[in-house]
């Protein structure tokens, strides 16, 4: 399994989820970015966490990579608040076993949302 993140999300952070899944010895996942490196026709059962801007609903970008096979969890933050990459970084690390569970159960391509003030996982497409 491929778990990727996008250019938003602190380099701290993948390296520390990097480190923690690698003390999981039953799971088999590769913790990365997702940029111009990363070939799509090489991974494995990929889920991206991608900074979702648009206020209502999801951003087009995410309905594509959705279409074409991605599982994407989508943070979403309010507009009128800064949120700096320790924030985003605690949301994050609350809501990993949540995520872990979810990896677990569903193997087809899906569309979560995570709203930044709550940490909650809410399905917006299956």
């Amino acid at each position: 399994m491929d778990i990727l993140f996008d250019r938003h999300y602190p380099k701290n952070l993948v390296e520390a989820i990097k480190l923690i899944q690698q003390l999981d010895s039953s799971a088999l996942c590769k913790v990365s970015f997702y940029d111009s490196a990363v070939n799509d026709q090489e991974l494995v059962n990929p889920i991206l966490f991608r900074v979702d801007k648009h206020r209502k609903g999801v951003e087009p970008v995410t309905e594509i990579l959705f279409e074409n096979g991605f599982r994407v969890i989508a943070l979403k933050f309010p507009k009128d608040k800064y949120y700096d990459f320790f924030d985003l970084s605690l949301i994050i690390l609350n809501i990993w076993p949540k995520i872990i569970t979810l990896l677990k159960e569903k193997n087809k391509p899906f569309i979560y949302k995570c709203n930044g003030d709550h940490g909650k996982l809410i399905l917006v497409k299956e």
